[in-house]
């Protein structure tokens, strides 16, 4: 859907939220960016993080804020942000 040369070998989706439309947006851990998905499944948009491991989304109530959480390597002690 939206290659990504990496060698990550730990490159994949994770966490994902779906929105009241069926709208997905999907967290690519170590891809360093999320994948906004339409219902349909066709990619609306990548939208980069700074964080190279996203590893969850969740809207707020109203779906008008995404919260992600994001880790800046994959090796203890797991530094990441929100």
């Amino acid at each position: 859907l939206a290659p990504l040369a990496s060698d990550e070998p730990l490159l994949g989706p994770d966490g994902l939220a779906c929105a009241t439309n069926g709208d997905l947006v999907v967290a690519q851990f170590g891809g360093g960016r999320l994948l906004h998905l339409h219902a349909d499944g066709s990619l609306a948009a990548i939208v980069p993080v700074p964080l190279r491991y996203p590893t969850n989304v969740a809207f707020d109530a109203d779906e008008q804020t995404l919260l992600v959480t994001a880790m800046g390597d994959n090796q203890p002690p797991y530094s990441g942000a929100l």
